[in-house]
């Protein structure tokens, strides 16, 4: 997705990437329409089911907080694995997937794994959305309430921002809940002007979307057709907006991990090593020293390699050379 750029500076060459723009993001959304419109459906039916009970539930027993309509995010979550692994697909241009499968596959294959997504932010939701409206209903009466505001605020994009690829990263890689974390919690910082990029586009549709309910509200039965069709789309919209932004980010770091656990495990099994005058339970240790290494992405780590502590980021550089060699 992303575009290489070069161009010289002070006699040195430098390389830098070019996100793709808006006009851009309208094409690819245009171009998967029809499969995006089918993935929403697919995630639409079970969750509006849900989502419907769960509400009915919550106005039977009085809950005045929304706390059982709000744990539809727990139980939608699996569903979303699904969508997100479909615009995620489409979002990197792979335009001939058969969408029902590929939906069906995430759903049976990462489930659980959202499930627990959903368990994590069923909370954060609840406390982000009731302190706000908190701090906003106290600062009617105290201004000081608007600098706890500002905090929320704060706190709340910081959880977009981990939530945008947490799910992206869940669908697309086979390693444990932790890596999933670590790296979505990683890459919520590291690419942080991208995301705002994409939280951008965001606002652009809850205004649009905003501006439609305030259009239709003095209408019931136009207020209800319109959310019909708004939720015939929104869904699957946000969910390739924020893939659009961001999975080029999570296949690449996915995939360097990966490249630099394989490099590291074949130094060890190189001819030089050290492994020969080493016992079998070292050798394991030293297995396990290098998967842990290979997945810190701590560059001042150390590792034993022939015969020697060297840093993580120095055998880094060795790998990218010899890779580099090989393709040559």
């Amino acid at each position: 997705m992303a575009r290489k750029l070069k161009t010289v500076k002070g006699g040195k060459k430098f390389e830098f990437e070019q996100r793709p723009g808006i006009l851009k993001l309208c094409q690819s959304y245009g171009k998967n329409f029809k499969k995006l419109f089918f993935a929403n459906l697919i995630f639409l039916i079970p969750s509006g089911i849900i989502t419907g009970i769960l509400t009915w539930l919550s106005v039977i027993f009085n809950d005045n907080l929304m706390l059982l309509a709000f744990m539809s995010i727990i139980f939608c979550m699996p569903f979303f694995g699904g969508l997100t692994k479909v615009t995620a697909e489409l979002a990197m241009g792979n335009g001939d997937i058969d969408v029902f499968r590929t939906f069906k596959e995430a759903f049976i294959q990462k489930g659980l794994r959202f499930l627990v997504i959903g368990l994590i932010m069923y909370p954060l939701t609840l406390v982000s959305l009731y302190s706000f409206l908190l701090y906003y209903y106290m600062s009617k009466e105290l201004v000081t309430m608007y600098i706890f505001m500002a905090f929320c605020v704060i706190f709340i994009i910081i959880i977009l921002f981990v939530a945008f690829y947490l799910c992206s990263t869940a669908v697309s890689t086979d390693k444990g809940m932790k890596y999933v974390f670590k790296n979505s919690f990683y890459l919520s910082f590291y690419k942080a002007r991208y995301n705002y990029r994409t939280l951008l586009r965001l606002v652009l549709i809850i205004a649009v979307v905003s501006l439609g309910e305030y259009l239709t509200s003095f209408n019931l039965a136009g207020n209800i057709v319109y959310w019909c069709v708004v939720l015939l789309f929104l869904p699957s919209m946000v969910s390739f907006v924020i893939n659009f932004g961001i999975i080029d980010f999570v296949y690449r770091k996915i995939n360097y991990d990966m490249g630099i656990k394989r490099g590291l495990n074949k130094m060890f099994q190189d001819a030089d090593s050290p492994k020969n005058s080493m016992s079998e339970k070292e050798v394991q240790d030293m297995a396990l020293n290098l998967e842990k290494i290979a997945e810190s992405g701590k560059d001042d780590d150390y590792i034993f390699h022939n015969g020697k502590m060297v840093k993580r980021s120095v055998l880094i550089k060795e790998l990218e050379k010899q890779e580099n060699l090989n393709n040559e």
